[in-house]
């Protein structure tokens, strides 16, 4: 699948220049862009065509027909003009490198029978569509016509409607538009209405019932893209939302509120969301690895852990982060594929925060939320950010608790992982990261073996703290252990 953005998004008025946008929508990661024709001049889309080329951007184009070029009306002036207008439109698209026309192609956007039948307007409509389409054929172009609401036409309403209208034409390259906008209105499940009309679907629009960018409304993604998946869907997913209203664009298509203030970061986050279902974000699995591995070790490692805390402590460190850890596998099990890797994070340290308590609870939900901070903005991991997640975990650990390395806590598990790290002299991946850091973190683990506690109940054993491993640092060497059983995120 890939992944496009209609320009019309980033317009106040249809025929305005758009070529500023295309480097910004580049960075954001689209595959390609969606042009409408509608009023541009041959002038302005070249030197559009050029930047897209530059840019190493994938173009589809465009275009509606109107009252003076409806190839389903009943004048036969009227309809040679619509199949002129919509052959010059391929010709256009070609010249542009496109391989898709869409758009509002077999009755005019926002245009009703009135008391004229369907079947009349059809037979009209794929008589010359057959035409068009053979002269698309031979130009190597692709038709997809748009599936339109109620209140927008009375043409073709559901993509079965429109598949049967296809049957008409009968040829392999006019296909459908299928727009999550209009089958949210007229489908009675947007989702089994794809599946069961996937053959005909040659293009997608994607915007959420409220015309805004997906994931901003209440539209079941999820369950669409389960559906294109299992179909093997290669087609473009564009975005056609708009934003602005009080404007040309907005007028026209009934938007009498914004739907963000800035198109472009509309458009990133709108790409970020259908990105993480077109590739599913390795990263919750991975998590939810780390989770069921994180419950399975500190189960066997329970009842060791509350011996070694009962020699120091009151002896129930074992019990009380299993509780912690266990939730935090709860809550990753439930997780979406659209969460974020910091959201993932944060959703273990949360959990940890709720349900130990005590002092424990704080302490050990710090490593996973000072990680959330840290991978904030972050879709991928490498190793500097394990790097970077250690040394804010040691900083606020020391602002908590005033807790340095050497007094027999599980600071020294951290910190014998970040002196691994830093030992390194070349940039690593995060698997490789975790390596390291887990060895470094056994390490630490170790030497409290033979440090005098001075923090926690331990402090008052003085000498006798002496030859105990620290509870704390195994609870934390086995976290970087399940880190590293969960493998390649």
């Amino acid at each position: 699948m890939k992944l496009g953005i209609h320009m019309s998004m980033f317009c106040k008025r249809w025929t305005d220049d758009v070529t500023k946008y295309l480097e910004p929508i580049k960075a954001i990661g689209f595959d390609g862009v969606e042009l409408s024709l509608y009023g541009a001049d041959l002038k302005a889309l070249n030197a559009v065509s050029k930047e897209l080329n530059r840019l190493d951007l994938d173009v589809n184009c465009g275009i509606g027909i109107t009252a003076e070029t409806d190839i389903s009306s009943q004048h036969k002036e009227i309809r040679d003009k619509g199949i002129s207008f919509l052959k010059e439109c391929i010709n256009v698209a070609v010249s542009m490198g496109a391989k898709n026309l869409s758009g509002v192609l077999c009755a005019p956007w926002q245009s009703f029978s009135n008391g004229e039948t369907r079947s009349e307007r059809w037979k009209r409509s794929a008589d010359c569509m057959t035409i068009i389409g053979s002269y698309a054929k031979q130009k190597g172009i692709q038709l997809n016509a748009e599936v339109l609401n109620r209140f927008e036409s009375d043409f073709i309403n559901t993509l079965e409607e429109g598949k049967e209208f296809l049957e008409m034409i009968r040829l392999p390259n006019v296909k459908l538009l299928a727009d999550t906008f209009h089958m949210n209105i007229e489908e009675n499940d947007m989702t089994l209405a794809v599946e069961s009309n996937m053959d005909a679907i040659g293009y997608m629009h994607c915007c959420e019932n409220h015309r805004g960018v997906p994931g901003t409304g209440h539209l079941s993604w999820e369950s669409l893209f389960k559906v294109l998946k299992a179909h093997n869907y290669d087609g473009w997913l564009t975005i056609e939302s708009f934003v602005l209203s009080g404007n040309e664009v907005g007028n026209a298509l009934s938007l009498w509120r914004d739907m963000g203030r800035e198109p472009i970061k509309e458009a990133a986050k709108g790409f970020s969301f259908l990105n993480v279902l077109r590739n599913p974000n390795n990263y919750v699995t991975y998590f939810k690895r780390c989770g069921k591995i994180l419950k399975d070790l500190f189960e066997e490692n329970c009842q060791k852990l509350c011996q070694l805390d009962a020699q120091a402590g009151d002896g129930d460190h074992g019990t009380t982060i299993l509780r912690g850890i266990t939730a935090a596998y709860e809550d990753l099990e439930v997780l979406q594929p659209t969460v974020t890797i910091s959201e993932c994070f944060k959703s273990i340290g949360y959990a940890m925060l709720r349900h130990m308590g005590g002092a424990s609870g704080p302490i050990f939900s710090t490593l996973f939320i000072q990680a959330s901070i840290v991978t904030k903005e972050k879709s991928d991991l490498v190793g500097q950010d394990l790097l970077s997640i250690l040394e804010a975990t040691e900083n606020a650990l020391f602002d908590l608790t005033s807790t340095q390395p050497g007094e027999k806590t599980m600071v020294d598990s951290i910190h014998g992982a970040l002196t691994a790290l830093n030992d390194m002299e070349q940039a690593i991946g995060w698997e490789e990261a975790v390596k390291v850091a887990e060895r470094g973190s056994r390490q630490g683990r170790d030497a409290t073996i033979e440090m005098i506690a001075s923090k926690g109940r331990a402090k008052y054993l003085g000498e006798r703290s002496k030859g105990i491993m620290d509870a704390g640092a195994m609870s934390c060497s086995l976290i970087f252990r399940a880190l590293l059983l969960a493998g390649t995120p």
